[in-house]
């Protein structure tokens, strides 16, 4: 995986034709696809909830560094195609660390059941309940997450004549209180418990979501925006943390790939779904819209948390 971003990496910075940037886009998305599930099938095996969640913070704080180390290149005259190979270069870096330490992790830590050649067939995986309910839980998860960052600032614009730039400082505010939430809320799990955690994060979304409904005042929006993005923080990180003990270790790696998967696939799905119904409503459909889902995202990982108990008995 790494090896694979390095060479996008190196393609965006390099490439003379549009086809071969095109080869380059999909050689990093499919690297980085790689990298997170490996990452988060090794989180889900030995991470406590704890650090899962500081995990996925030190995602979201690359995710705001990024786009501001390559404003920066550009800003000083260098050109977009620097902070590429600026980026190549950090990648080299984490590659040459992880061949450091490989020997100490491939296998620490795993038990006799966790290791690849005790794991159960596909089939056998994808005859489970819980998995399915999980590939729909994570389905709808990249929806809520992607569609409040993706539609509030034209919501916020558009739709309520907001200026530019407090809308975009709140949609910023947005991304990085993901960032927030997974490092304060993660420290919280080990006294008030993972489903604990996971029914007040659903619940302060659902929250958010109903304060962003809400057009006559702005200031509400902007605070909803807020909350449902330090609300949804633990969620991801944490439910990966969980699938081994929901599953099974025999079905986790294979149940967190598809998890990491379908959770792109609703990235890619639901906030298009959302722009067919504001092209047809309003740009006011984003809240309701957002409730709606908070709401399936609710329903679904109680029936999880349910239906996982009663196996485990």
């Amino acid at each position: 995986g790494g090896l694979i971003i390095i060479a996008g990496l190196l393609g965006w910075g390099y490439s003379p034709i549009w086809a071969a940037l095109l080869l380059s886009v999909f050689l990093t998305g499919m690297g980085s696809g790689l990298l997170d599930t490996t990452a988060n099938i090794y989180a889900a095996r030995h991470f406590s909830a704890r650090l899962t969640n500081w995990l996925h913070a030190s995602y979201g704080l690359g995710a705001v560094v990024g786009p501001l180390l390559t404003t920066a290149v550009i800003s000083w005259g260098r050109g977009w195609r620097l902070a590429y190979l600026m980026g190549a270069l950090l990648q080299v870096v984490i590659w040459l660390l992880y061949l450091a330490v490989r020997q100490d992790v491939s296998m620490r830590g795993m038990t006799v059941e966790e290791r690849p050649e005790n794991s159960i067939p596909l089939r056998s995986v994808l005859k489970s309940p819980l998995v399915w309910l999980g590939m729909f839980y994570f389905f709808m998860y990249g929806g809520l997450e992607h569609g409040a960052g993706q539609w509030s600032f034209p919501l916020f614009t558009e739709g309520r004549g907001v200026a530019l730039e407090p809308a975009g400082t709140w949609v910023s505010i947005y991304w990085g209180s993901l960032t927030v939430g997974r490092v304060v809320l993660g420290q919280v799990t080990a006294w008030l418990g993972s489903q604990r955690l996971l029914r007040l994060s659903h619940l302060l979304a659902l929250l958010g979501a109903i304060l962003l409904s809400i057009p006559s005042m702005p200031v509400l929006g902007f605070a909803g925006l807020a909350l449902i993005g330090f609300a949804v923080a633990p969620i991801f990180p944490t439910l990966i943390q969980l699938t081994p003990q929901r599953v099974g270790r025999k079905a986790a790696a294979t149940a967190v790939g598809f998890q990491v998967g379908v959770t792109s696939l609703g990235i890619a799905l639901l906030p298009g779904l959302a722009g067919i119904l504001i092209d047809r409503i309003s740009l006011e459909v984003v809240g309701p819209f957002l409730i709606v889902v908070a709401l399936i995202c609710l329903a679904v990982n109680e029936r999880m948390s349910a239906q996982s108990a009663v196996e485990l008995k």
